[in-house]
């Protein structure tokens, strides 16, 4: 009986290769994948965050004029600088 010889080809070395490209292309199509969703994600929230810090700040200038009206500068002064800054 013939001990196999490691280094000689069989028909399992180019079923191996398949198998390993196969994998590498599996997994880059999930980091791909796995990037592309957490960019959404990040857009998502940078759009809730940007349209709540609108809102924030339309909320403070009117608090702001409010203020004013009532002769309360120094507060209509402050809320309308933190209104600014937002």
């Amino acid at each position: 009986m013939q001990t196999p010889n490691p280094n000689e080809r069989t028909g399992n070395g180019d079923a191996s290769r398949s198998s390993q490209r196969s994998a590498e292309q599996f997994q880059e199509k999930a980091k791909e994948t796995a990037r592309d969703q957490a960019t959404a994600g990040a857009e998502r929230s940078k759009d809730a965050i940007s349209k709540t810090a609108s809102q924030s700040a339309e909320a403070l200038n009117q608090a702001a004029s409010s203020f004013s009206e009532q002769g309360q500068t120094s507060m209509a002064d402050t809320t309308s600088s933190i209104a600014k800054n937002l």
